[in-house]
This record gives structure tokens, C-alpha cells and sequence, in this order.
């Protein structure tokens, strides 16, 4: 009878530390512009179609800036939010399953 032998690998990835800092949080959003990132997901337009006007309500006439992922699983690209970063900008991030 031939010997054969069967390898069974473990798909799964050794867990690693993740090291991430947290962003700097304001108390005043006068004078910033906010940023409303969408992640292409249908119900995010809807959402931030109703939240952006309780924003300004709120907050005033503020710049609002929608920006849009490629896809859900793909992030925003660096060079983006790098200029987010040097705007000034808040972000807001939406999930909207």
C-alpha cells in the first residue's frame, strides 16, 4: 500500500499588536470645515443628506465637503486625507449598513 501523506495548513494569521494613534479631538468646530466621508454603501447618502442640515442648525453655515471611498472595503487614499488633515477638516465616517 502506498504511504501518502496529507498536510493540513492553518489558514488563520498569528495575531499582531496594532499600534494607532488617536487623532487630536476639537471642542470648536467654528472656522472648520467638516468633512462627511461616505463608504459607498447606498444608506450613507441618505444619512448625511439628513444630518447635514441638523449640523447647520446646530453649528451654523459651516463648509461641508462629501467625500467618497472607492468601494466599502478599500480606504480613503493617503494623499487625501493627508489634504483633510492640513484643511483643518472634522470628518465624520458613516458605516450605514
Amino acid at each position: 500500500m502506498d504511504a501518502r501523506i496529507i498536510s493540513v495548513l492553518d489558514p488563520t494569521a498569528t495575531p499582531r499588536p496594532l499600534r494607532r494613534e488617536i487623532a487630536e479631538r476639537t471642542t470648536d468646530l467654528r472656522g472648520r470645515t467638516l468633512v462627511f466621508v461616505s463608504n459607498s454603501k447606498p444608506n450613507v447618502s441618505a444619512f448625511y443628506d439628513a444630518l447635514e442640515p441638523l449640523v447647520r442648525v446646530q453649528l451654523g453655515d459651516m463648509p461641508v465637503v462629501r467625500e467618497t471611498k472607492p468601494t466599502a472595503s478599500v480606504p480613503l487614499g493617503r494623499d487625501r486625507l493627508d489634504e483633510i488633515g492640513r484643511m483643518g477638516a472634522v470628518a465624520v465616517v458613516a458605516i450605514c449598513d
